[in-house]
């Protein structure tokens, strides 16, 4: 078995022997992901996506204070965010497997999964997908 599906940050592939959680849903990125507790942190790289944003955010909002004229660059500014928050979106999402031995529970409520499991450290862990499609659900309730 070898698939995929699409979730809210990123993609889950799924094949044989573990569950990859990646930004791409590339079967090529799954070759160097590691455990979970063994990857790199992903704290900085988040938090960075996270930065930016929250700057252009602010941009924006003092833009706004400031009584800016320009009716275009406000108009813009906006679009500008939202296209910008969508492309770094995957970004936000985790990049790491875990072997299906380990998975302990999946629980599905509508579009959203809980995968429970243990790490690498032999700690419980979870991960909620959000905005699962429906292909998603189908191969999680089977993997349950």
């Amino acid at each position: 078995m070898k698939d995929w599906f699409k979730y809210e940050f990123g993609y889950v592939n799924i094949d044989d022997k573990n569950i990859y959680f990646t930004n791409t849903g590339n079967w090529s990125e799954t070759k160097e992901l590691q455990e979970k507790g063994i990857q790199k942190s992903n704290i900085f790289r988040k938090s960075s996506i996270q930065f930016f944003l929250v700057m252009l955010v602010l941009l924006f909002g003092f833009l706004i204070i400031k009584g800016f004229d320009n009716g275009k660059l406000l108009l813009g500014l906006p679009i500008i965010l939202f296209l910008v928050y969508k492309y770094l979106k995957p970004e936000l999402g985790s990049k790491y497997k875990v072997p299906l031995t380990k998975i302990y529970n999946i629980e599905i409520e509508g579009k959203t999964a809980t995968i429970s499991f243990i790490d690498s450290f032999d700690k419980q862990q979870t991960e909620t997908l959000t905005k699962v499609d429906d292909k998603g659900i189908q191969l999680l309730e089977k993997l349950k």
